[in-house]
């Protein structure tokens, strides 16, 4: 029984074309491109990349891009990390009909990037498309009820010192700056990191404007 089944095996491998040679043969001709499903077959990028990179990248020169049932020596890979925030700004638009108007924008950077590997998945070769000291914002405006705090804010005491003499403590009262202060805080709340869309999108730019 067990050499009737490694017949059947050797034979399915014996025609000249077969399933087990295509999947086995290395192709030293082709490469691939694997991206995220943002970017659809027939998406504008997938040409771009095709056309750009082989001028750029010896490996890649007069080489074929093939699809997912190919063997290629090479094979582009993406790559985008985490987005880091570098802060939250909220400012303040206007007040009317007992709300407030706010901007909240929220700065971050991230890196994406493409990877050539070999057949044994070794990097050769980063190609950078978006790097950590690019400085990214995305905006979001709500509107919030007016309202004043629940506890007003104590006034502050500053002492001022000099070789001569130590001055009297004089309260500083915040007024409505402190309480804008004290709202602006509170808008942080609200603000939002990007998403994984927000980020391909800024990529889908640099892409495209290769």
């Amino acid at each position: 029984m067990k050499s009737f089944i490694v017949f059947l095996l050797i034979s399915a491998c014996i025609p000249k074309k077969s399933f087990c040679q295509t999947l086995s043969a290395l192709d030293t001709n082709k490469y691939s491109i694997h991206l995220p499903d943002y970017w659809k077959p027939g998406n504008k990028v997938w040409q771009i990349l095709s056309d750009k990179l082989p001028l750029v990248c010896d490996e890649l020169k007069e080489k074929e891009l093939c699809g997912d049932n190919c063997n290629p020596k090479y094979s582009i890979e993406f790559e985008m990390s985490e987005p880091v925030i570098f802060g939250s700004y909220p400012s303040h638009i206007l007040t009317a009909n007992g709300k407030e108007s706010w901007n909240i924008k929220t700065t971050y950077g991230f890196s994406a990037s493409l990877l050539l590997l070999n057949e044994n998945n070794e990097l050769l070769i980063k190609f950078l498309l978006v790097d950590f000291n690019e400085l990214w914002t995305k905006t979001r405006r709500i509107e919030v009820q007016s309202s004043t705090p629940a506890q007003p804010i104590q006034p502050i005491k500053v002492i001022t010192l000099n070789s001569v003499y130590l001055s009297q403590e004089k309260p500083i009262n915040p007024g409505n700056n402190g309480y804008s202060q004290y709202r602006s805080n509170n808008m942080n709340n609200y603000s939002s990191p990007p998403t994984r869309i927000d980020m391909l999108e800024i990529v889908d730019q640099k892409i495209k404007s290769l």
